[in-house]
């Protein structure tokens, strides 16, 4: 309300200006049927060029998805080398130590040459990382850096906050959370058609914005609460994520101490939104020319518990990014029912016109209402 001077009332009414009043000059354009057709001809004619174009950028991508979960050597079908492990349970279901990981070994085609650079994605389906719970359990400052956080301050992370040292609890989880302790860590090496190994790149697979700002490494005397502490994980995973973790030959204490550095690490804490999701596990800089290649993994993560589903993807990229059809096809169909509607108007106009304000429309009878 506008307080009036002396003893007078608070007024309702709004001050006396244009935004107040509402007397703002607006455009109020009239849709006549000319200007209706006309703009419904517009929109068909630039979207479907420009469909066209997204379309043909999305078919030229190659890419190659390879499910590997599933794979048993007692099944002539499944691609297995003839000495190569299983993929699948239960050979897989060990306890802890790099001595008992199987390792299987499955052909990979690619039917055209892949231009550079290509991609190299794990994928895993029916696994929900946006659930609240599992989102939640993550405390950032720890992952900045700041290691000397107690077990209070790590409530996020419950229950992977604290671990039982020695008969005795009350010492932080570092990393903490249950995203940090249900970390990706099958691994993967490639082999070409030649026999050679594939080369690849770690440095660049995560987001600039998260290596830069999200993830630091802690400082040297934060780093020495990590030692010694090599716990197994048994009651999250098969085999404890970090034991198992590719990190350059480390000790397991030494292994945490450079998560800021650790792209494999900062790409899995980005969490999916959906429960099919790919994420980025090494970059080709060179072409790959068609042909049979090899592909080994070091089988560690279990996901036959909730029955999902693993793969490997190669593709390459687009200036519109990977292989989507879904955008072009939608500006095809948009533009196309454009175009059809422009032209039923057109022939509605054209064949029975109507004078735009012709008063015979109105109803005047009152006593109808």
């Amino acid at each position: 309300p506008v307080r009036m001077s002396g003893n007078e009332p608070a007024s309702r009414r709004p001050l006396n200006t244009a935004f107040r009043q509402q007397r703002l000059r607006a455009w109020q354009p009239i849709l006549t049927p000319r200007s209706v057709i006309a703009t419904f001809f517009v929109v068909g004619i630039v979207f479907i060029p420009i469909g066209a174009v997204v379309l043909s950028l999305s078919n030229d991508v190659v890419e190659v998805e390879e499910r590997y979960d599933n794979k048993r050597k007692d099944d002539p079908d499944s691609g297995l080398l003839p000495d190569s492990e299983s993929c699948a349970p239960p050979d897989y279901q060990q306890t802890s130590g790099s001595a008992a990981v199987p390792t299987c070994t499955f052909k990979v085609n690619i039917p055209k040459k892949m231009k550079k650079d290509v991609y190299f994605y794990y994928q895993l389906e029916n696994y929900y990382q946006n659930h609240r719970r599992y989102v939640k359990s993550r405390t950032d400052p720890q992952l900045r850096g700041d290691w000397d956080l107690g077990v209070g301050s790590l409530g996020e992370c419950d229950p992977k906050d604290e671990i039982d040292v020695d008969g005795e609890r009350g010492v932080p989880r570092r990393p903490c959370g249950l995203i940090s302790w249900s970390l990706f860590n099958d691994t993967f090496s490639v082999e070409g058609p030649g026999g050679a190994n594939v080369t690849w790149d770690k440095n660049g697979i995560a987001w600039k914005s998260d290596r830069d700002e999200k993830f630091k490494n802690p400082s040297d005397d934060a780093s020495k609460v990590n030692e010694g502490i090599n716990e197994p994980n048994l009651d999250f995973l098969m085999n404890d994520p970090w034991a198992q973790h590719d990190c350059e030959g480390l000790p397991l204490d030494q292994c945490r101490n450079t998560l800021g550095d650790d792209e494999d690490f900062i790409v899995w804490m980005r969490t999916a939104a959906l429960p099919k999701f790919r994420k980025l596990h090494r970059i080709i800089r060179h072409d790959l020319e068609a042909g049979d290649y090899l592909v080994s993994v070091r089988v560690r993560y279990p996901v036959a518990e909730f029955d999902g589903k693993k793969s490997v993807v190669f593709s390459t990229t687009s200036p519109m990014g990977g292989k989507n059809s879904f955008l072009g096809v939608s500006y095809i169909v948009v533009g196309c029912i454009c175009l059809a509607l422009g032209a039923a108007f057109l022939i509605k106009h054209r064949a029975s016109p109507r004078k735009l304000g012709d008063s015979r429309y109105l109803d005047w009878n009152e006593s109808a209402r």
